[in-house]
């Protein structure tokens, strides 16, 4: 029987060493971190790099910032008018002045005032709104509040609505003592004055 020879025997282990290898043992699937993973793993990075910061930072002076006495800032900030707002956002200024344009905006104006009204404020916060952003932060605040300033004095000193109230020099006594009348005595009335 020739397939049994011996020279049958010598060509397995060649077979068997042509196979390729047995693929490795499957790895258990790493697990993807959540969303709410993720945010507290950023949470804790950042808080971590806060107190850091705080600690390099604990080794100065508390009392200053940036070089400068916590006193000379806060004075900075009080003699900029910190009553006034220093801060504009350009995409509001971009909508506002978009919408005032519109076909809709104008139709309010028509609405409200009766007549078409002028956009060229809103262009022109706008506009500010670009210019401004090409300052740093402090000059920044400071030409916005400046602006606001402006506006607010325009707007002080020119005609009011409120002129045309006087202002009472005694109080309204009584004003709704008085009660109106009922349904029934309403109904009352009217029956008698029909009959």
């Amino acid at each position: 029987m020739g397939f049994w020879s011996s020279n049958n025997n010598n060509k397995e282990p060649e077979e068997e060493t042509k196979l390729p290898p047995p693929p490795p043992p499957p790895q258990p699937p790493t697990k993807k971190p959540t969303r709410d993973e993720q945010a507290d793993a950023e949470l804790a990075e950042f808080i971590a790099a806060f107190d850091k910061e705080q600690s390099s930072g604990s080794s100065k002076d508390p009392r200053k910032r940036d070089g400068r006495d916590r006193g000379e800032v806060e004075e900075e900030d009080a003699s900029l008018g910190s009553s006034f707002p220093g801060e504009m956002n350009c995409i509001t200024a971009f909508d506002e002045m978009y919408y005032c344009y519109s076909v809709g905006g104008q139709f309010l104006n028509v609405y409200r005032y009766g007549e078409l009204r002028d956009c060229s404020q809103k262009s022109q916060d706008w506009r500010f709104c670009m210019r401004a952003k090409m300052y740093g932060p402090v000059t920044r605040k400071a030409m916005i509040m400046a602006r606001n300033k402006e506006r607010a004095a325009k707007y002080k000193t020119g005609a009011s609505s409120e002129d045309v109230w006087k202002v009472r020099k005694t109080p309204l006594e009584n004003a709704f003592q008085d009660m109106p009348p009922t349904i029934e005595e309403l109904e009352k009335m009217t029956t008698t004055q029909i009959s």
